[in-house]
């Protein structure tokens, strides 16, 4: 039976609009890296101590994000993702204009929010209730976003330092995302199909039958269940791995002898393979077992920081930073299909947001252990060596995970 769907369907305009705003909100932290050095030495801090920023970031998404899934899960969509771009605008100004170290972390903290009331966790609920036939094609567009804006944000925020300072450099960044934040969430996004008369796929009928998972009715269901706690954790040490090193990966070039210019541009080279995997992960797991095509990119992924460790070069960068861009991009639209087809599309906010605030330690953490590694040992190269442990790890968890819901009269633990 054939998948595609019908004229008039608005799912994949809708698609495309949450995946510029994606581009606009995750897809600013591109622009960290660059930003780490500068910001230290005007504040005579240690990179790490900078890094912290991406812990609180990292809390602030899983704090709000637990908050808001229930909102989101009842459609309050637009008005949520309008409100979290004004916030993220007005963070990241007030970033830009911090003379003391508590003003970054204060200005983190708004910006954390409003990115978080815009970010992946509604884009992603909205997405599974628009589609089901085409699901994981939908989940990459909007999840690409990021990617794209990794082609020039990181090389347009380093020439804007070089240019006039790291200020206006974030400055920029905060006019970009409301200008272009604020239209397409007014104009282009619509939480539920049922708002313009739709239905999931646009079809009276489903073109593909999706099992039924067992009845969830609160957060304590899911909790007592052996699959939500693998998932979780093993989508929370995925992410722990570019949260972590992500952020020191220009340092990490720089102490190797690489310009800042230079070092920025593996950035955007992981960037355009990111790209590339979210739309190619997004088409594989509509075709193939999802969790085979998540294996095959976790090695890739791990593969590339062990090589990086051990042959720190410019050349390697560029080829590791190939391989990182396919794991993080590839994996960004795994994780809310895999919600989706376990616990049902009506919940994936909700189940997301939980999940979010238990992977919370190993993503907060990351940033600030990755910098503990190369204070203690002097150099990034253990640290990057042990990121490919911890996706060997992840992998491990991801394989108890029992992706299809249980039958009725089946254990669900």
């Amino acid at each position: 039976m054939s998948t595609a769907n019908p004229p008039g369907f608005s799912g994949w305009r809708v698609a495309f609009a949450l995946s510029a705003t994606q581009a606009c909100g995750v897809g600013l932290l591109q622009a960290y890296s660059p930003l780490v050095n500068p910001i230290a030495r005007e504040f005579a801090m240690e990179p790490g101590e900078v890094g912290a920023g991406m812990s609180i970031l990292i809390v602030m998404l899983a704090l709000v994000g637990v908050t808001i899934g229930p909102a989101v899960d009842r459609g309050w969509v637009k008005s949520l993702m309008a409100g979290g771009v004004v916030l993220a605008g007005i963070g990241l100004y007030g970033f830009s204009l911090a003379v003391e170290s508590w003003q970054l972390a204060a200005g983190m903290v708004v910006i954390s929010v409003g990115i978080a009331l815009y970010g992946p966790l509604p884009a992603n609920a909205t997405i599974v209730r628009w589609f089901l036939a085409r699901r994981g094609t939908a989940l990459a567009i909007s999840a690409a976003g990021p990617a794209v804006a990794g082609f020039g944000i990181p090389l347009a925020v380093a020439w804007a330092i070089d240019a006039d300072g790291w200020r206006s450099a974030i400055q920029m960044l905060g006019f970009g995302a409301v200008a272009i934040g604020l239209p397409v969430i007014g104009f282009a996004v619509v939480g539920r199909p049922e708002a313009l008369g739709q239905t999931q796929d646009g079809r009276p009928a489903r073109p593909v039958e999706e099992s039924v998972p067992l009845p969830a009715a609160s957060a304590g269901d899911w909790l007592r269940e052996a699959d939500f706690w693998w998932l979780a954790i093993g989508i929370g040490l995925i992410f722990a791995v570019p949260v972590g090193m992500g952020l020191y990966l220009v340092p990490f070039l720089e102490e190797a002898g690489v310009s800042p210019q230079r070092a920025a541009l593996s950035i955007s080279v992981a960037a355009v393979f990111g790209f590339i995997g979210t739309l190619g992960s997004g088409a594989l797991v509509d075709r193939f077992p999802p969790k085979l095509v998540l294996f095959v990119l976790l090695g890739l992924f791990g593969a590339s920081y062990a090589a990086l460790a051990s042959w720190p070069t410019f050349n390697v960068a560029l080829i590791a930073a190939a391989g990182m861009g396919l794991g993080t991009g590839g994996a960004a639209p795994i994780h809310p299909l895999f919600v989706g087809r376990r616990f049902g599309p009506e919940v994936v906010a909700s189940v997301m947001g939980i999940q979010g605030l238990i992977g919370l330690p190993l993503l907060a953490g990351a940033p600030l252990i990755a910098g503990a590694v190369r204070s203690v040992t002097g150099e990034y190269g253990p640290a990057f060596l042990g990121a490919a442990g911890v996706l060997a790890l992840a992998a491990l968890c991801i394989g108890r995970f029992r992706l299809d819901p249980p039958r009725r009269g089946e254990p669900s633990a």
